[in-house]
């Protein structure tokens, strides 16, 4: 499976430059049966990650603070997005168009 590792410089709104590119972080993109995006070392099961995916009629996004259960789902459909909780409990929903 397809697998880039990117560095993204730190987002710092207290530095007089917004943005620290001598403190980058890696990023690494991996092709799962969605798109998987580690926020740090793939190999070191601590590290977040969101997966998203495609589903009939929507996007879902899935974001892991660590490799246990999301702790949350983001869903975006042509008419509405909502984020659940890691138990299905819609946190947030907002009709679209």
């Amino acid at each position: 499976m397809a697998k880039i590792t990117v560095e993204i410089p730190t987002y710092d709104p207290e530095s007089e430059v917004e943005y620290d590119y001598e403190r980058p972080h890696a990023l690494t993109l991996r092709e799962e049966d969605g798109l998987r995006v580690f926020m740090g070392d793939p190999s070191d099961a601590n590290s977040p990650d969101v997966i998203i995916e495609r589903a009939v009629g929507l996007w879902r996004v899935f974001i892991h603070a660590d490799r246990t259960d999301p702790l949350c789902v983001i869903e975006i459909r042509e008419d509405r997005a909502s984020v659940e909780d890691y138990r299905g409990r819609v946190l947030l929903e907002r009709t679209l168009g």
